[in-house]
């Protein structure tokens, strides 16, 4: 039997923004949390979730499970819950081929019952890589430069070096370039006194910072460097990773020549609706996005 409970705002965020890419998954409910991987059908992206079970407000998982589940069904239930709802989903072993999903708070409850669906699930092993370069985001700062360049072309070209990040953007109308120089973070000390200090401060609004330490607030930091890369990517696909954005303060973006770009979102615990500090974010699952870079074409006529 399997009973979880949380936040009804901050995972119906989570299961749409993995929507956008696939209509079908299989999530793994185990002892330990949720996972989920999955692939799109062009076999560009991929997806990797993972929820420790402290992720939520409650949970209870007897036997490892893996539901086959309709995302565009899943999300048409979760947007019929208000905001501050409590969620539930539970299975009954009497009813192996339904998920419960119940809505409830002081005034109202709903109830539905989600038919699973059969598919083969076959998780791919991903190998451990050193990355050329990292680069922390604040989740703001790259959901705006997707947006911006976004409508002026459809595919993205990523130049990182040693100093700056510069994204390209052409197509037959013109060319559009976003640059930014890297900021060197504070050391651990002052980080830890300007996270102290700016812990009470609200974070209502993702996209502006509210705290005026641009150092923590507003860095776009090279976290690690190994050689500079360029790569060409579908604007469509980062366009659709960008809305998981919303719910967490920094991005990492992790690049390795020829190999795909990984996008990695920290997740606030599904018992909140507040963004997550980075620094506890990572206790509280991790949302990992690849995208397999597009082959330029060479050839001079």
């Amino acid at each position: 039997m399997l009973k979880l409970e949380c936040n009804v705002a901050v995972f119906r965020n989570l299961i749409d923004s993995i929507g956008k890419i696939v209509s079908e998954v299989v999530m793994v409910f185990t002892k330990k949390g949720v996972k989920l991987q999955c692939m799109d059908t062009n076999h560009v992206g991929l997806i990797m979730l993972s929820l420790p079970k402290t992720t939520f407000v409650k949970y209870t998982c007897a036997t490892d499970q893996q539901l086959g589940i309709n995302l565009t069904s899943f999300i048409k239930i979760l947007n019929c819950a208000a905001p501050k709802d409590v969620c539930v989903l539970s299975t009954d072993p009497l009813e192996p081929d339904l998920l419960q999903v119940e809505f409830s708070n002081r005034l109202r409850a709903f109830q539905y019952s989600l038919k699973l669906m059969d598919l083969a699930y076959s998780p791919i092993d991903i190998p451990d890589r050193d990355d050329d370069v990292v680069v922390v985001f604040p989740s703001y700062e790259l959901q705006s430069v997707i947006k911006d360049l976004s409508p002026l072309g459809a595919e993205l070209r990523v130049q990182a070096g040693p100093t700056s990040i510069t994204f390209n953007v052409e197509s037959d109308t013109g060319k559009g370039t976003y640059k930014i120089d890297y900021k060197k973070l504070p050391s651990d000390n002052s980080s830890n006194d300007a996270s102290s200090s700016s812990s009470s401060s609200s974070t209502d609004d993702a996209t502006a910072p509210a705290t005026a330490n641009a150092s923590i607030s507003t860095a776009v930091a090279c976290t690690e460097f190994n050689g500079s890369v360029k790569q060409l990517f579908s604007l469509k696909y980062l366009s659709n990773f960008s809305k998981a954005c919303s719910f967490c303060d920094k991005v990492e973006l992790r690049l390795k020549e020829n190999q795909p770009l990984v996008i990695r979102f920290p997740l606030p615990r599904m018992s909140d609706n507040l963004i997550v500090p980075e620094s506890g974010a990572a206790n509280f699952g991790i949302l990992l996005f690849f995208l397999a870079p597009k082959v330029e074409d060479t050839t001079q006529i």
